[in-house]
């Protein structure tokens, strides 16, 4: 674990998903924290886009009842649609419109995404050969 400081608030950051052989889903994430670090209350933090799709998640149903989302949301998608039995928090973010999804096929393509990203995370995606890039 890594402990973080987020205005003033303790964070720890979690290595179980890579740890972890095989396909690593939300809940098993949840339930491998919840055993280790029991708490009242996990907020999971998402994406409005991966948000949108939630219900197709891997135990959708135990899932929502484990966590509440704090859904970030990108500039230019203001709509997120309240699924019934799903605890969520709008968050908004002052971002540059893209996604990761469009970054890495921009890499998988070999565009350059410079403009795209702080210059230490393109140059280390570079010297890495991340998703393609050269």
């Amino acid at each position: 674990m890594v402990k973080l400081a987020l205005t003033g608030m303790p964070v720890e950051v979690s290595d179980c998903e890579i740890r972890r052989p095989g396909p690593s889903y939300a809940i098993d994430t949840r339930l491998e924290i919840g055993n280790s670090f029991p708490a009242e209350r996990y907020l999971w933090i998402i994406g409005s886009d991966a948000f949108a799709g939630i219900r197709s998640w891997n135990r959708f149903e135990e899932l929502i009842k484990a966590v509440e989302f704090l859904v970030v949301v990108r500039p230019g998608s203001d709509d997120i649609e309240a699924i019934p039995g799903v605890r969520f928090e709008r968050v908004d973010i002052d971002a540059i419109k893209v996604s990761s999804t469009d970054i890495r096929t921009r890499l998988e393509n070999r565009e350059d995404v410079a403009h795209l990203l702080p210059i230490s995370v393109a140059t280390y995606i570079k010297e890495k050969g991340l998703y393609g890039a050269a």
